[in-house]
């Protein structure tokens, strides 16, 4: 064996024993601790307040139009831009002169509501995916944005968070969108401004029942 093809006997030799330990490591799950939270609700909304957002615990859904109603006597609006979920269209919106409406968004300065399907606990990031219900734009258009979740859609983490989604759906929708507190920007003299790429404002009510 020549000297040539020693060298060449060696270096495919480190080379496999290289590509094994990156495949094992691919593979592996990394070596860190997942942050957990005694009290998830505690953390959340901590944050959420972090993150110049409002928030209410409220008992069960049928208590949402009365708070959403209070919400909006300070605008002259009683129109929702509002997902068809059957958790918002059979509550009894009526009795507080609220309006839904379903059709297409198009209008940068009106309010809309969503449904989370996740909460992350840790970050306090409401996680709303879109379908042929719920369009995208609902989440970036708005003016003012309201987003409902229920108690036990909390997680403590975002690894948590995407095993939760992967179990509910087959396979993830178009779109996941990570939502943490109104849009803001700091871009202009280095002075924090909301509502520059998205809503000014978000608020979010958490439904124990």
């Amino acid at each position: 064996m020549t000297s040539q093809q020693s060298r060449y006997n060696i270096l495919a030799k480190l080379r496999s024993a290289s590509h094994q330990h990156q495949a094992e490591h691919l593979h592996s799950e990394p070596d860190y601790q997942t942050p957990r939270f005694n009290d998830p609700i505690e953390q959340f909304t901590r944050v959420l307040k972090a993150h110049h957002t409002q928030w209410e615990i409220i008992p069960d859904w049928r208590e949402l139009p009365l708070q959403i109603a209070g919400r909006l006597q300070t605008s002259t609006q009683n129109t929702l831009h509002a997902t068809k979920d059957k958790r918002l269209t059979q509550l009894d919106w009526q009795s507080h002169q609220i309006t839904l409406n379903h059709t297409s968004f198009n209008d940068d300065h009106q309010t809309v509501i969503s449904i989370a399907d996740v909460g992350i606990a840790e970050t306090g990031t409401l996680v709303v995916t879109s379908d042929k219900n719920t369009a995208t734009t609902h989440s970036f258009l708005a003016e003012h944005h309201i987003i409902v979740i229920e108690k036990n859609s909390l997680v403590d983490n975002s690894e948590t968070a995407w095993k939760k989604l992967n179990a509910m759906f087959k396979p993830l929708p178009r779109a996941v969108n990570f939502i943490s507190g109104p849009s803001s920007s700091a871009d202009v003299g280095l002075k924090l401004e909301y509502g520059a790429h998205g809503p000014r404002t978000l608020c979010v009510y958490i439904v124990e029942h």
